[in-house]
C-alpha cells in the first residue's frame, strides 16, 4: 500500500518544477525577443572624445555615468585654447533626456542657446566613412552645430563659431577621435 503523504509531496514537487520551468521559459522568450536598444551608446562607461584645431583648439569628452528609462547622466568636459592659452574650460555632470543628447555641447558653453534649425546632412569622417546625420543648430552670440549619427543616435561631430572680445570670429570643426561605443569605433 502506498503512503498518501508521500504521493502529495511528489505532486507538489512536480507542480513546482513545472511552474518554475514555465516562468523561466516565459522570461527567456521575453529576453530574447526584446528589441535591441535604439541607443547603442546607452551603457555605463560609454565615452567619446573629440578634437578640433584651427586657429582655435578644442578637446571635448562625454561620458555616460548612469541612465534610466528616459534620461542619461553625462559627465561633460571641454578645454578650448588659442595659441596655447586656455580660453574656456568646463566640466559638468548633468541629467539629460536621452532623445536630447544633441543639447550636451551647449551645456558646456556660456549663455543660453536656442535651437534655430534642424536638418539632415551626410558627412564623411576619417575612420567612420559616410554617415547620415541630423544636424541641430543652436545660437546665442555663438553658433554650435551638433551632428547626431542616425545609426547610433550619438554625437559624432560639432562645429562652432565663436566671437571673442576684441578678436575676430573663430570657426572650428570638432570631430570624434576616440570612443568605446562599438558602432563608432574606427
Amino acid at each position: 500500500m502506498s503512503n498518501p503523504t508521500l504521493s502529495k509531496k511528489k505532486i507538489i514537487i512536480v507542480v513546482l518544477v513545472i511552474a518554475i520551468i514555465t516562468v523561466l521559459g516565459v522570461l527567456a522568450v521575453i529576453w530574447f525577443s526584446a528589441e535591441p536598444s535604439h541607443y547603442p551608446w546607452l551603457f555605463k562607461g560609454a565615452y567619446a572624445e573629440y578634437f578640433g584645431e584651427s586657429s582655435l583648439g578644442a578637446i571635448m569628452c562625454f561620458k555616460v555615468l548612469d541612465f534610466n528609462g528616459t534620461h542619461v547622466q553625462l559627465n561633460m568636459y571641454v578645454f578650448m585654447w588659442i595659441q596655447k592659452s586656455p580660453i574656456h574650460v568646463a566640466n559638468k555632470t548633468e541629467w539629460i533626456k536621452i532623445e536630447e543628447i544633441h543639447k550636451a555641447p551647449t551645456l558646456l558653453m556660456q549663455g543660453n542657446y536656442t535651437l534655430t534649425d534642424t536638418y539632415q546632412e551626410e558627412i564623411c569622417l576619417t575612420g567612420l566613412g559616410q554617415r547620415n546625420c541630423t544636424v541641430y543648430e543652436y545660437k546665442n552670440h555663438e553658433t554650435i552645430q551638433c551632428y547626431i549619427d542616425k545609426q547610433t543616435g550619438w554625437i559624432i561631430k560639432m562645429k562652432t563659431t565663436l566671437t571673442l572680445v576684441g578678436m575676430d570670429k573663430f570657426h572650428i570643426n570638432i570631430n570624434l577621435e576616440e570612443t568605446n561605443i562599438p558602432q563608432l569605433k574606427k
